[in-house]
């Protein structure tokens, strides 16, 4: 029997991109947000457009990605789904920074095994193919399951996408590692 394909993103899944996003914008602007504040997945939608280059200027240096935190629970989730499926990584990278997609790969390696090979480093998630797609941004899984209508688009629960109706949503791993042993 052929188990899943599962196409996994990092950034809010797995990893916690947020805290020091937010931290940033802190130092930029001189206000403090929380993540309670977040009720989009675009946070300059929150604080304001004028803040995004100066933002991705300033996580555009190297060490970022490697200096995210791991999600509490993400390694054991992870550990297992790939008891029950195929997993694959699907992330976005941040273009502008020099080191970022190797410091993502180590990162994957470090915290959770994965290796290069099961690795994609695409903002066009909706190109790749998989039994399911796990984000926790809307439009990917709307892209995703416009593409790939057979396959589960799922939202993996967040603040800045509650409003959002897209995909099956998931509240934590044993919901997600359940909705996949039954594809």
């Amino acid at each position: 029997m052929t188990r899943p394909r599962v196409l996994l993103d990092v950034d809010g899944v797995l990893a916690d991109f947020l805290t020091p996003a937010l931290a940033f914008v802190e130092k930029l602007t001189g206000k403090t947000y929380q993540e309670a504040d977040m009720t989009t997945w675009d946070i300059f939608e929150v604080v304001g457009k004028e803040w995004e280059q100066p933002f991705f200027e300033a996580c555009n240096q190297p060490g970022f990605a490697a200096s995210l935190a791991v999600y509490p629970d993400a390694q054991e989730g992870v550990a297992r789904l790939r008891e029950v499926a195929e997993v694959y990584i699907v992330t976005s990278p941040l273009n502008h920074n020099p080191t970022w997609t190797h410091e993502r790969e180590g990162w994957l390696l470090r915290h959770f095994d994965i290796p290069s090979n099961r690795i994609v480093h695409t903002s066009a998630k909706y190109l790749c193919v998989g039994d399911a797609l796990v984000d926790d941004r809307p439009l990917n899984i709307q892209r995703w399951n416009e593409e790939h209508p057979t396959g589960a688009g799922i939202l993996w629960d967040a603040t800045w996408n509650r409003a959002d109706k897209v995909g099956v949503r998931v509240y934590n791993w044993s919901e997600l590692v359940n909705f996949i042993r039954r594809l």
